[in-house]
């Protein structure tokens, strides 16, 4: 178990040293096991509001990889509702991700999780144009994201029913 730790904690210790940050061997240590501790809150508990606790605190530290940005951008979109924030983080962490794209589950997951932000958006605007441009966006970015994982299940799942929605859209702007 150690073993696999340390290799999953190498790539993300050398990225906040090599991205100009020298934080000290007790605020790495300290930020790791924040980090830790934030997984298994998100993964064992689904505890989500104490779970971004220990995954900001780590994110604050200066730690940076796909899966904790995305999992604190989850962790405030579900415990707080904050789905600008979780917006800002969902796109960080696919750059992450691009960057190293080594946990390809959660790389799907924050494609998923990116687009629907956008998608919920059409319910609460009333003007047809507005809900064109978000399904739109939506569309773009799980068009990348089956560009770069051409299985992912979760954005295979509902990209019908985003074509549908947008078809019907375009169909009653054409007819007003």
């Amino acid at each position: 178990m150690k073993r696999v730790l340390l290799a999953f904690l190498f790539p993300i210790l050398f990225a906040a040293v090599a991205s100009g940050a020298k934080p000290s061997a007790s605020v790495l240590t300290k930020a790791s096991n924040d980090m830790m501790t934030g997984f298994k809150l998100y993964e064992e508990k689904r505890d989500y509001a104490a779970a971004r606790k220990h995954l900001e605190a780590a994110y604050d530290a200066g730690l940076r990889n796909g899966t904790l940005v995305f999992r604190l951008g989850y962790c405030k979109e579900k415990a707080s509702g904050d789905k600008t924030s979780a917006k800002e983080l969902y796109k960080e962490s696919l750059a992450l991700f691009k960057a190293n794209p080594a946990d390809a589950e959660n790389y799907k997951k924050a494609y998923y999780n990116y687009g629907v932000l956008y998608y919920e958006l059409v319910n609460k605007t009333p003007d047809v144009e507005d809900k064109i441009k978000l399904l739109m966006t939506a569309k773009r970015i799980w068009d990348e994201a089956l560009a770069v994982h051409s299985n992912n299940e979760y954005v295979l799942d509902y990209y019908p029913k985003l074509e549908t929605d947008l078809k019907r859209l375009e169909k009653n702007r054409h007819s007003r």
